[in-house]
């Protein structure tokens, strides 16, 4: 059973960005709280700046999304060397739990 929304920003007509939300069911049931994760949270990058803007707009979705569903934890798995994304997801209240190499 999985419960997956994607969202994209699109700007000037153009797919910035896309993003895939999950609701854990099992994970769920198991911990008596809405559990989710973000499957993926893909921008098309140019630079830094703008790549934090684009995710800043997915992750601003994904705040209402998760208010809507009552989710009370959501995990993500991003690469290290992502920064604009780890920097744009603490901005976003996450904690950086650890590195995978």
């Amino acid at each position: 059973n999985m419960v997956e929304n994607s969202y994209i920003t699109i700007e000037n007509s153009i797919p910035m960005g896309i993003m895939g939300l999950e609701l854990k069911l099992w994970e769920s049931s198991i911990f008596n709280q809405k559990i989710a994760s973000i499957n993926y949270i893909i921008v098309k990058s140019s630079f830094y700046e703008k790549d934090k803007e684009i995710y800043a707009k997915l992750l601003e979705v994904n705040d209402l999304w998760c208010k809507e569903n009552k989710v009370k934890l959501l995990s993500i798995k991003t690469k290290p060397n992502n920064l604009s994304l780890i920097h744009t997801l603490q901005k976003f209240g996450f904690n950086f739990i650890r590195s995978h190499r």
